[in-house]
C-alpha cells in the first residue's frame, strides 16, 4: 500500500535526523496502523454498527444492575 509505503519512508529519514522527528514519524505510524487496523475490522463486521444518533445502551444509559447484585451472587465479579 502507498500510505505504508510513504509512512516508512518519512520514518528512515527522521531516523538520520534526530530522535525527536523520529519519535513524531513513528507516533504517525501507529496512528496509521491503528487507522487501517480500525477500518479492517470494521469492513470485516457483520454486526451493526452503533450510529451517532443511537443510544450506547438500551435503557437510557444506565446500568440495569445494582451495586449489590455483584454481593448476592447474581453477576461474576
Amino acid at each position: 500500500m502507498k500510505p505504508l509505503e510513504q509512512i516508512w519512508q518519512r520514518v528512515e529519514v527522521a531516523r538520520q535526523d534526530s530522535d525527536s522527528e523520529l519519535f513524531s514519524a513513528l507516533l504517525l505510524a501507529g496512528e496509521l496502523a491503528l487507522k487501517l487496523t480500525t477500518v479492517g475490522l470494521l469492513a470485516g463486521s457483520d454486526g451493526p454498527i452503533l450510529r451517532a444518533n443511537e443510544p450506547a445502551f438500551p435503557s437510557g444509559g444506565r446500568l440495569r444492575a445494582s451495586p449489590g447484585d455483584c454481593l448476592h451472587g447474581r453477576l461474576p465479579l
